[in-house]
């Protein structure tokens, strides 16, 4: 059985492999100005307690830490896991989802360094987006191939399908074969 999930055509009888990458770090795990907090026993806290492991630890860091901004960490379970930032919960159903934790982001680290509560938010739902891509095994790499069928390339760690089939075809699409002018 193969990891191959796709294959793309880039011309010249040159192809890209998409195929699972299940050693994909978890996104923001090395970044400073994310803090990405779940509360629950059936999963791994992924910021390993910096904001603290309980609510109240949690409201207490909040108010101690007014130059990152938090919101809520929603979760909906449902054969895998879906996570979504904001307000309030924007799944549906009150069985299958709630509030998993939150998520914190370094004020002065996002944006153009002085971003709106707003446009915080939408950074917040897209960090959550992609980490609930990566709990998921949403995670690819890619092998290009000549003609011939020899590995000319290759490159890993990519959450999301469509992130690596934009990487591909800018590094190595057709038009990356142009002649420059």
């Amino acid at each position: 059985m193969s990891d191959e999930i796709e294959t793309l055509d880039l011309g010249n009888g040159r192809t890209a492999e998409i195929v699972q990458d299940s050693d994909c770090s978890q996104p923001f795990e090395d970044d400073d100005a994310v803090h990405i907090v779940v509360l629950s026993r059936r999963y791994r806290d992924p910021s390993n307690g910096a904001c603290g492991r309980t609510p109240d630890e949690i409201e207490a860091w909040e108010k101690a830490n007014p130059d990152w901004f938090t919101t809520p960490l929603w979760f909906f379970e449902h054969s895998g896991i879906a996570y979504a930032a904001g307000a309030s919960n924007p799944f549906s159903c009150p069985w299958d989802s709630g509030q998993a934790g939150i998520v914190a982001l370094k004020r002065s680290e996002w944006g153009n360094g002085n971003p709106t509560d707003e446009q915080l938010a939408e950074y917040a739902n897209n960090v959550a987006q992609e980490f609930g891509q990566w709990a998921n095994g949403e995670t690819y790499g890619y092998i290009v191939r000549d003609s011939d069928g020899n590995e000319e390339d290759s490159c890993f760690g990519f959450v999301g399908l469509d992130r690596v089939k934009e990487e591909v075809m800018n590094e190595h699409g057709p038009q990356s074969m142009a002649p420059a002018a």
